[in-house]
């Protein structure tokens, strides 16, 4: 049975970060859209009841916090081969529903391949324009520092810090490696005549449910969701792109779980926005007897240079805080951000970034489970408020060998870390017990990230200047499909120590402006339905 036609301009697959901007931004620029999303909308009435227990223990190993949380995490769907740890969520808004809300722009330092990275065919002042306006619609907290390593932005009020972020912070200031430390960056509503302004809960990657940090479900899709020119199709699987022989992607062919049938997608563009991993599956799934390799991947590339940030989590207490009087005010719980540098070796230095939680009540039953069991509540919460908890991250090295590959069905992961990422993690092992002394911290332990765990997956489909060296152009379009793009992570040929979420927006943000620009819209085939079969 077939459904009525439906007129498409852009097929968008994916509604996470990069793809739900890009949905709204084509909405509103009045180009005919249709996203394509594996799961449901996940209300924020959801995470009503995420507050964790004071008189038990939450055994859950992923996330400690809230256990409803963990359940939306959907069981890898690609095997890995050298132990990397695959996050996911199939849901509209994606790993959207639980992040932290941190938004940074890379530094002109960073397109341009410093560090030892490989450059951009585009340089940060192609995004500027494109940061401030994703800041502005998502409202990202911060002060303006004039630090060229971490550009400042378009910013809204952040939350001021703690008793206890304000003693680390008055600790790092004096000491000239640290002393960069600022406001978090973050895409969470602080501003007070706002509805949705945050409640200070202290654990927004627990899953926010007053809609104060930026998600596109609960954020942009209400604004376009009646629109006539836009139609999000949720729980729909996306099986593989069919192309003809002159290289134009004619269908996306998906399965409709909510009718449990085979759905035939046409569009004039396609749009992937599923992430590295799953995007670079899609592509190698959708092989044939014109591309036996997959699509988009004449010169092999896609798949290759998958990376993910080296990642350091150190626990510390911080004694003069010990008995102080109980802290009542817990904001949105990582109000510092500690740009800096750690020696490699004598003739080199990686750059790093810590995000420094302080202890809140979200935290309490995840410090009990790592107390001696005689030690009582009250105790274990004083030891908990005067905790700190601090994720360093280090840039990611590009490496061939890590791939993603799709043979004879089966979708595998193959991820080392290189010979540069293991420095990293060297130097970030020896930095954090300096920082945390410096703060007059005790350290209690550290605990190294896998590969995987930080879940910043990028580099399956590099963008690049000439098609020898990647997959897409510098405006994402496939070098091999005319009416086929891809946004997300994965077209990042580098990726530094910062968070990568803002950028894959402002990077969907300026391909939406390119589609609707006439030599965007060159790239248009056959006019686009929606058909079951």
């Amino acid at each position: 049975m077939r459904s009525p036609a439906v007129d498409v301009d852009v097929c968008i697959v994916g509604t996470g970060a990069a793809g739900g901007m890009l949905a709204y931004r084509l909405a509103k620029l009045g180009i005919s859209a249709l996203s394509v999303d594996a799961g449901d909308v996940v209300p924020n009435s959801y995470f009503d009841t995420h507050e964790a227990s004071n008189t038990q223990e939450v055994p859950d190993p992923f996330n400690p916090f809230n256990p409803r949380a963990s359940a939306l995490f959907a069981e890898a769907p690609v095997s890995p081969v050298d132990g990397f740890t695959q996050h996911q969520i199939l849901k509209v808004g994606g790993l959207q529903n639980l992040w932290g809300g941190v938004s940074l722009r890379f530094s002109a330092h960073d397109f341009s391949g410093g560090h030892g990275a490989r450059a951009w065919p585009i340089g940060y002042d192609d995004l500027a324009p494109h940061y401030a306006a994703v800041e502005e619609l998502i409202g990202v907290t911060g002060l303006k520092e004039a630090n060229p390593e971490l550009p400042d932005g378009s910013f809204i009020e952040p939350f001021p810090p703690t008793r206890l972020d304000r003693h680390i912070q008055g600790k790092l200031t004096r000491e000239p490696r640290w002393s960069g430390i600022t406001a978090n960056r973050k895409a969470v509503e602080t501003r007070r005549a706002k509805p949705n302004r945050c409640r200070q809960c202290g654990m927004c990657q627990n899953g926010c449910p007053s809609d104060s940090i930026y998600k596109f479900s609960s954020r942009l899709l209400p604004e376009i969701a009646n629109a006539s020119n836009y139609r999000l199709q949720p729980n729909t699987t996306v099986r593989s792109l069919a192309c003809g022989r002159d290289g134009t992607i004619t269908a996306l062919r998906c399965f409709d779980k909510t009718r449990q049938a085979e759905v035939t997608i046409t569009a004039r563009r396609y749009v992937l926005c599923a992430g590295a991993i799953e995007t670079a599956i899609i592509l190698l799934g959708s092989a044939g007897a014109e591309y036996p390799r997959g699509l988009a991947n004449g010169n092999g590339l896609v798949g290759r240079h998958l990376m993910d940030n080296p990642n350091i989590v150190f626990v510390a207490l911080h004694p003069g805080l010990l008995f102080s009087a109980r802290e009542t005010y817990f904001g949105y719980g990582n109000h510092l951000l500690v740009p800096a540098k750690a020696p490699i070796d004598p003739e080199s230095s990686t750059r790093y970034l810590a995000d420094i939680y302080h202890g809140n009540p979200q935290l309490v039953p995840l410090f009990r489970r790592n107390l001696p069991k005689f030690i009582p509540f009250r105790l274990a919460e004083r030891i908990t408020f005067a905790s700190s908890l601090t994720l360093l991250f280090g840039p990611a090295d590009s490496h061939a060998d890590n791939r993603v590959e799709v043979r004879g069905g089966q979708k595998r992961i193959f991820y080392s870390w290189t010979k540069r990422d293991r420095a990293v993690i060297e130097a970030l092992a020896a930095e954090g017990p300096q920082l945390v002394r410096a703060t007059g911290g005790m350290l209690l332990g550290a605990y190294p990230g896998g590969p995987g765990d930080s879940i910043h997956y990028a580099g399956t489909c590099r963008m690049s200047s000439a098609p020898a060296d990647g997959v897409v152009d510098s405006n994402l379009r496939s070098f091999d499909h005319r009416n086929l793009f891809i946004c997300d992570g994965s077209v990042m040929p580098s990726l530094p120590e910062k968070h990568s979420a803002l950028t894959i927006m402002a990077l969907a943000s300026r391909l939406a402006t390119y589609l609707a620009s006439p030599a965007g819209r060159a790239a248009e085939a056959t006019a686009g339905h929606v058909q079951c079969n």
